[in-house]
């Protein structure tokens, strides 16, 4: 599977006018100052990310983006299974808070993009031990966006079959 996100246009690059709507800062709102989010996550996309809107609350802070997704998975063998997501993602922040920095003179991060690159790479090994299956994961994070981070699951799953209800 490949996906390929563009959410850089918004309307155009410059503020409501007279012959312009403006940008439509995707999943913010000027009545919801949060937003499209939901106990401090995003609602939707998980490429759209959180900042801190003064005391006022978490908002999106990152929804411009452009992204490339590629999600691979299949059996090596009848026992193996893999599963492999590759993410790069470019992210430019929002139109608003650049206005914001622009006019506070500050330099804002996000200007030329900040680059991202997360993975996961993922086997299952079914009946490992007749009824016993194990999953390995591996998670990567890194770039100039994220912290880099790198994360690992092992799980182990027993089947009760005969337990089961169901014939």
């Amino acid at each position: 599977m490949y996906e390929y996100l563009n959410t850089t246009y918004q309307s155009g690059s410059s503020p409501q006018s007279d012959s312009s709507y403006g940008w439509d800062s995707y999943y913010n709102h000027y009545l919801y100052k949060t937003g499209w989010t939901y106990k401090g996550d995003s609602i939707g996309n998980p490429l759209f990310t959180l900042g801190r809107l003064n005391n006022e609350g978490d908002y999106v802070s990152n929804n411009r983006i452009k992204a490339h997704h590629i999600g691979l998975e299949g059996y090596i063998s009848k026992k193996i299974k893999h599963k492999l997501f590759l993410t790069f993602s470019k992210n430019y922040g929002t139109y608003w808070d650049r206005h914001l920095f622009k006019n506070k003179g500050k330099t804002y991060k996000y200007n030329s993009g900040l680059d991202q690159f997360s993975g996961l790479f993922q086997f299952d090994f079914i009946q490992f031990m007749k009824k016993i299956d194990i999953q390995i994961s591996y998670a990567i994070d890194r770039g100039t966006f994220l912290k880099d981070s790198d994360g690992f699951q092992l799980s182990i799953n027993y089947n009760f079959s005969n337990l089961s209800y169901s014939k």
